[in-house]
């Protein structure tokens, strides 16, 4: 049976994008930056963009492309002793997804008691207490918590339906799932220029450190970022390019991939501080 192809480059970059774009992008690196120098991270996570991320990234688009199969079967394919390469990356893929489903369990009780705002009182409170029902400690039982238990069932329903006829269905989904975050960041910075101080959170995230890049945790954090926010090592974007052509072009899709997804890194920034 041939295998199936993704309908057109624009869906193709666009699955590759969504995967690259997530909690790394929005979360994690506002607070990186803040946390190592505001602008000067800029420097050791560039430097990590162009001497690991892309070429990386360029890697795995170039071995699923070629091979024409998924992690295991890519790497079992250069050699048998390499199978076991392409298992820990699936395993570690499906670690980052479980996390990632339970995150979409919350966000998706967030949105049902968005319509009352269920949280405006305390929402530290809510959180911990109607949302995650937190017991007092490791050692005290809690009770099944039916709400995220049902939204966490929901969740892995609408991943296996979004994948289920693989590039076909995936195809569909990315052409909604991936522009309409990047719309709602754009929302969100209009929101937060019209508050007060919005500029002093942005010099904050700006106004560069360069003490820090004489840390190596900063270099550490700035590296771990690219592989965390590329989708590198987990089996993804190498199975995401066996859906291509063999002959497609890879440099270009690379550049496009990794430069978007920082471009909207740094862009959550703006919108986060």
């Amino acid at each position: 049976m041939a295998r199936q192809q993704w309908s057109s480059k624009t869906v193709f970059i666009l699955a590759a994008i969504g995967s690259a774009v997530g909690l790394g992008n929005v979360w994690r690196f506002p607070y990186l930056a803040g946390k190592y120098g505001g602008g000067a991270f800029l420097m050791p996570y560039l430097v990590a963009l162009l001497v690991v991320g892309i070429p990386l990234l360029m890697l795995e688009f170039a071995i699923g492309q070629k091979m024409q199969q998924g992690a295991i079967g890519a790497f079992k394919k250069m050699h048998p002793r390499f199978q076991g390469f392409g298992l820990a990356a699936v395993i570690s893929g499906f670690i980052i997804i479980a996390y990632y489903a339970v995150v979409m369990a919350w966000t998706l009780i967030y949105f049902l008691a968005a319509f009352r705002v269920s949280w405006s009182e305390n929402a530290e409170q809510y959180f911990f207490e109607s949302v995650l029902h937190l017991s007092e400690g490791i050692s005290t039982v809690g009770a099944i918590n039916f709400p995220i238990l049902l939204a966490l069932a929901a969740v892995w329903m609408m991943i296996y339906f979004c994948i289920w006829r693989g590039p076909q269905s995936a195809g569909q989904v990315v052409l909604w799932t991936v522009p309409l975050p990047i719309i709602l960041l754009g929302v969100l910075f209009i929101r937060a220029v019209t508050l007060p101080g919005f500029l002093d959170g942005w010099q904050v995230y700006l106004i560069p450190d360069w003490q820090v890049l004489l840390k190596p945790e900063v270099w550490s954090a700035a590296f771990s970022q690219i592989f965390f926010t590329l989708s590198l090592a987990f089996g993804t974007m190498l199975t995401y390019a066996s859906y291509k052509a063999p002959d497609s072009e890879i440099v270009q899709d690379t550049w496009i991939t990794a430069l978007t997804n920082s471009a909207i890194s740094l862009f959550s920034g703006f919108v986060a501080d």
